[in-house]
């Protein structure tokens, strides 16, 4: 196993991840898919500009109080799942990429 496979597999990043090696330096590249860059609009952003959520699972966040993509990032994927019945998995995905929207990359 190389060296940037071996980092990849230790920091869990599976497939979305390059890493480039130079000495004893490694810089590691994630993908996020759903979201190139941040947003500079984002406070006009609405949940549904995240991949993976359409009005029906838009109108089940704001039923539980995430209103917005800001709410969303500092949401915790295990209380809004027992709030929302929406997976903990798909969940985390999308605080990620609302994050990720916010922040960037």
């Amino acid at each position: 196993m190389g060296l940037i496979s071996q980092v990849k597999r230790l920091l869990g990043l599976g497939g979305n991840a390059t890493a480039d090696v130079e000495g004893a330096d490694v810089t590691v590249h994630l993908e996020h898919p759903g979201v190139e860059e941040a947003d500079p609009d984002v406070d006009d952003a609405v949940l549904e500009d995240i991949k993976g959520i359409g009005p029906t699972y838009g109108d089940k966040l704001r039923a539980v109080g995430i209103d917005s993509i800001h709410d969303l990032a500092a949401a915790d994927a295990d209380a809004l799942a027992d709030d929302t019945d929406i997976s903990e998995t798909r969940l985390a995905t999308w605080i990620e990429r609302a994050r990720v929207h916010i922040e960037g990359p």
